[in-house]
């Protein structure tokens, strides 16, 4: 089982904490009151448990792996809700990873912003879908071509 970081900053000393949860399990970054921070995002994140691997086939032949670590940022109090669709988003996920996979996205030029605002649409879209609309974004936090 993976491990996750949790960071946020004491109300009062405004010193850092960090805990070991499992992962998937909610990542909150607490902020204090009225700060930026506060002001861009009241919502949690969720990360997914497991990377995503992608195959990108050239010549229906195995050319290179896509590897994806995802986060789902979702509406306050909906954390353990989300949490229990995980099997259905992951499911999901990986169809359009593979859909994107199959349609070239995950060439040359896999990281420029219209691929993964392309990808990132689709994801969101799905897991909207899933959560009966409790996602807020889905967050590509690691990804890499191998």
């Amino acid at each position: 089982m993976g491990a996750a970081i949790v960071m946020g900053a004491d109300k009062q000393s405004h010193d850092t904490e960090i805990a070991c949860l499992p992962a998937a399990e909610k990542i909150v970054a607490e902020t204090p009151p009225g700060s930026e921070e506060a002001l861009l995002s009241d919502g949690e994140f969720v990360k997914l448990a497991n990377q995503f691997l992608v195959p990108v086939l050239v010549q229906d032949e195995v050319d290179a792996m896509v590897v994806m670590s995802l986060s789902l940022e979702v509406e306050p109090g909906t954390t353990s809700e989300v949490f229990h669709l995980e099997p259905k988003i992951r499911d999901k996920f990986l169809q359009i990873l593979f859909d994107h996979a199959n349609k070239g996205h995950f060439g040359s030029g896999y990281t420029s912003n219209r691929s993964l605002e392309i990808l990132r649409n689709a994801l969101r879209a799905a897991a909207q879908d899933i959560t009966r609309g409790k996602t807020r974004d889905v967050l590509i936090v690691e990804i890499a071509k191998q």
